[in-house]
């Protein structure tokens, strides 16, 4: 009795993950899930997107692997804590992070042996990550401040790369650059530090706050609340992609940025008359051209982008995921 019993859980759980198969076209939407779940905090790299759901009626919640050539779906890992898990993927590997019990971990998951494993001790607070390749990053508070980490997946070995008393965050990595937030000056600003000549430089000079940097090749992106940059790293050049005056919104900031490629995926939020709305757009790096990506619903945010496809979420009683291909 009780294997039948284990068996029915099985099924319940596998056909719980409402997702669609990918059949998109260039320049079409697809609403990926319709349930009565709570998804949010989307990654996508490759044919990988994993994201978290909140399950309706439970406490339990779920990270949920989606593979865009398959259609499959499978749960990757459960939990109950209410923090962002601040997934980030790359090639076939997941990372997050999680705070239970006082402890600060850092989890990483192969979708293609399907092992998860701890990449920390716990011992200190582990806020931002990213990962390219073998390299995980993260912030740290080990000494009082928050510092810069690196974590060899191949090695194992952890190294910390800032000690000074800035506070650093919001790390972003490619190849041997890492591109980070620091708070100088009365104002967080933009830094990269090269792991090839263990160097940091700073590439902003702003009067106000700069907010999750991201890298890919040689292209940085980062957003204040009222503009988008972009930060060429081969001519040292900086400039503006977007700005909350060219869109018709009032109250308006921006979100997030995101790059891959020649393409920045971002979200700007505001009022239409009374009501509340996000939106998400895509800012082609080399023809300066700017896209909207609309499922028609007054709150879309959340955007991610890897490849052709931008996957977001739009916000109705509930949030469902939708998947963008350009």
């Amino acid at each position: 009795m009780k294997y039948l019993i284990g068996f029915i859980l099985c099924l319940a759980i596998l056909f719980s993950i409402q997702t669609q198969s990918v059949n998109a076209k260039n320049n079409s939407l697809q609403q990926l899930t319709q349930d009565n779940n709570h998804e949010y905090s989307p990654a996508i790299d490759g044919n990988w997107i994993v994201y978290a759901r909140i399950n309706s009626g439970s406490s339990i919640r779920d990270l949920v692997a989606y593979n865009l050539r398959t259609g499959d779906s499978s749960i990757i890992h459960s939990f109950t804590s209410t923090v962002d898990p601040n997934i980030r993927i790359s090639n076939h590997t997941v990372i997050w992070t999680f705070w239970d019990d006082e402890q600060h971990r850092v989890f990483a998951y192969d979708l293609n042996t399907k092992q998860e494993r701890i990449l920390n001790d716990g011992t200190y607070p582990v806020f931002e990550i990213d990962i390219y390749k073998n390299y995980v990053v993260w912030i740290g508070v080990k000494t009082g401040y928050r510092d810069l980490f690196t974590y060899n997946l191949d090695t194992g070995e952890s190294q910390q790369l800032t000690t000074d008393s800035t506070e650093d965050s919001s790390p972003s990595i490619y190849g041997d650059k890492i591109v980070l937030m620091r708070y100088v000056g009365g104002y967080r600003n933009i830094f990269v530090y090269d792991l090839s000549t263990d160097t940091l430089n700073r590439i902003s000079y702003l009067t106000s706050d700069a907010f999750e940097p991201r890298i890919y090749k040689n292209i940085i992106t980062w957003h204040t609340n009222s503009e988008v940059y972009l930060y060429n790293l081969t001519s040292n050049t900086t400039k503006v992609a977007a700005a909350t005056a060219d869109y018709p919104l009032s109250s308006a900031g921006f979100e997030t940025a995101k790059i891959y490629g020649d393409n920045i995926v971002f979200c700007i939020k505001g009022f239409i008359d009374t009501t509340y709305v996000g939106q998400v757009y895509v800012y082609n790096v080399a023809n300066e051209t700017t896209t909207q990506i609309t499922a028609n619903i007054a709150v879309e945010r959340e955007p991610d982008i890897s490849n052709q496809f931008v996957v977001f979420t739009g916000e109705t009683s509930r949030r469902d995921l939708y998947l963008y291909r350009y």
